[in-house]
């Protein structure tokens, strides 16, 4: 079986965006000073991170893949999990559990990948290997209430900066990736009836364009966004690295590589499709709140295709042409 070439390219089907979200989009003005106290980041802007844990509804947790600076990189995602604090509470025990059981310091899925760094010595160790992710795969699973991700692909990013102000207007690939992110659990809120004003987003530390997010999330939706450690820095030797960002480093690392090999072949075979990504993506929700932007539209035929939303592209305008629109950012002059 083959999921053919599905960039996507429009909202999700029958999931517009909706006019709270889209006003901030589309005019520019920043929120009220009643809106943005309205929200929990900005109203605990000077509490600790565990201070405004404990009074948050919700957590999204984000970690990016890919850097748009790299000259081999070919997407970069933004990928992460949402959840309550008492799941993130019982995700962290377990997955530092799981770390102590296996003696290692912190995940991270570029070392694990090839057996480097902290898992240079499980090269070859296919059934250890495999009883680990297994393992960091139902800890996910269990204390995760949805997935949420985007993708732009970077050629076609640089192509939309040509004819739109996308980098002026505080949308690099990154930037792009995670607002978007903030958008997308959002809209899983209002379908869910979650308060969105309780909503709290971190954000791995470290990203290119990290301040182009900050600016534009405070701008849109009124924010602030935070910034943490993946893994532990001897630098930083009193901050301690936020566990969930390991997870959300194992789905965009995951998502990213998916992306590539369809941009690179224009098809990703289900033998190609590694057993890992398949595990967690058939059980926990990711519908529809995965998005990827491109400068190319389906056929009709297409459009129907392809399995996971992130791989499926629609009928229309290409999605960075949308997006710009939607989104007022303006054209270049010619």
């Amino acid at each position: 079986m083959v999921i053919p070439i599905t960039n996507k390219t429009t909202r999700h089907s029958g999931h517009a965006m909706k006019p709270a979200l889209r006003g901030r989009l589309n005019g520019g003005s920043s929120p009220s000073n009643d809106e943005r106290e309205s929200g929990l980041s900005a109203r605990f802007v000077h509490c600790t991170i565990s201070e405004v844990l404990r009074v948050a509804t919700l957590t999204g947790y984000f970690d990016a893949s890919g850097k748009a600076s790299s000259a081999s990189a070919i997407e970069l995602v933004v990928s992460g999990f949402v959840s309550t604090p008492k799941k993130w509470n019982q995700f962290e025990q377990q997955w530092q559990a799981l770390l102590d059981q296996f003696e290692l310091p912190y995940f991270h899925m570029k070392e694990f990948a090839p057996s480097t760094g902290v898992f240079k010595d499980w090269k070859g160790k296919e059934k250890r290997r495999r009883t680990f992710l297994q393992q960091l795969i139902d800890i996910t699973v269990e204390n995760t209430e949805q997935s949420i991700a985007a993708g732009v692909l970077l050629k076609d990013w640089r192509k939309a900066n040509r004819f739109y102000e996308l980098h002026e207007k505080d949308f690099p690939p990154y930037s792009l990736c995670g607002h978007t992110c903030v958008e997308e659990v959002y809209l899983w809120c209002e379908e869910k009836n979650y308060p969105r004003n309780q909503v709290l987003f971190m954000f791995e530390d470290g990203d290119e364009d990290k301040g182009a997010l900050m600016r534009r999330t405070r701008k849109d939706f009124g924010i602030e966004v935070r910034f943490g450690l993946k893994k532990p820095d001897g630098s930083i030797p009193d901050e301690l690295p936020m566990l969930p960002l390991q997870a959300a480093d194992f789905a965009a690392w995951h998502t990213r590589r998916i992306l590539d090999q369809l941009a690179r072949d224009g098809s990703v075979p289900r033998s190609s499709v590694r057993y890992d990504f398949e595990e967690l993506f058939s059980r926990i929700p990711y519908e529809p709140y995965h998005r990827h932007f491109s400068m190319t539209a389906a056929t009709p035929v297409e459009a129907r295709l392809g399995e996971f939303s992130i791989l499926r592209r629609g009928l229309g305008i290409p999605s960075l042409v949308r997006f710009c629109v939607e989104s007022c950012v303006p054209q270049r002059c010619s």
